[in-house]
């Protein structure tokens, strides 16, 4: 639920001549009213903030909630398979970020299975590492 204290905040953004900025510390508060509101600048702004912070199972849920594409992409594109373990309950809620989050993990586990293989060559015949170096 949003506060009166939230409301407070979210209508001193809407100054005009506001100096106001969105932080770590605030986005998540204002992020929903920027939202349901369509205030696409500060939104855009939000976004912006979450682009230079990590990724999480919360923030590809939140992203995918508000129609945050760009964080949305990025963060399945750096989704890790300890997040998806992790974070599986959580994911389960929205079965779109699971089919979305899909390829990502497969080519992930592709790229694995390649290096794997090479690392298995290499453990078989060590003389083609120092042939190579």
């Amino acid at each position: 639920g949003k506060s009166k204290e939230e409301f407070d905040t979210f209508m001193a953004f809407l100054r005009p001549a506001s100096r106001l900025r969105v932080t770590e510390d605030n986005v998540d508060t204002l992020l929903p009213w920027f939202d349901e509101y369509q205030v696409m600048p500060l939104k855009a702004e939000c976004e912006d903030m979450l682009l230079r912070m990590p990724c999480s199972v919360a923030r590809l849920l939140q992203a995918k909630t508000v129609n945050l594409q760009r964080q949305y992409q990025r963060c399945l594109h750096e989704f890790s398979a300890q997040d998806f373990v992790a974070g599986f309950e959580d994911l389960t809620v929205d079965l779109q970020v699971v089919r979305d989050l899909l390829p990502h993990v497969q080519k992930k586990a592709a790229s694995l299975g390649k290096v794997s293989a090479l690392i298995g060559k290499l453990l078989e015949k060590p003389e083609a590492l120092k042939q190579a170096l």
